[in-house]
């Protein structure tokens, strides 16, 4: 199943219709949660772009759901805590990347 039908189940799992949101912003969602995921792992200069997409697809699952969570705090950016109307809201910092997978570092 490729990213952006795993996006839509995880919407409609969560009672969201998957249908009113754009394609275009769901891909937009992926795209930046894969970009961040790129940026966290800082690979170095020898891998090489199947490397690379080979691993992305590995943690597919992982993009999506970090792309999901992005999604569901649309026009609540960087809120931490947020009460109104009885409903708190605290959002934690999303995970750059899946618990075990760590960034290269580059000796000096």
């Amino acid at each position: 199943m490729d990213a952006l039908s795993q996006l839509r189940v995880l919407l409609k799992n969560n009672g969201l219709d998957p249908d009113s949101y754009d394609e275009e912003y769901l891909n937009l969602l992926i795209e930046t949660a894969k970009s961040d995921y790129i940026a966290a792992r800082n690979y170095p200069k020898s891998y090489t772009e199947q490397h690379i997409q080979e691993e992305l697809e590995k943690y597919q699952l992982f993009i999506v759901k970090k792309a999901f969570e992005a999604g569901s705090r649309t026009g609540q950016p960087f809120t931490t805590t947020v009460t109104e109307n009885g409903t708190s809201r605290t959002f934690e910092k999303l995970d750059d990347l899946p618990k075990g997978v760590f960034p290269f570092v580059n000796p000096v």
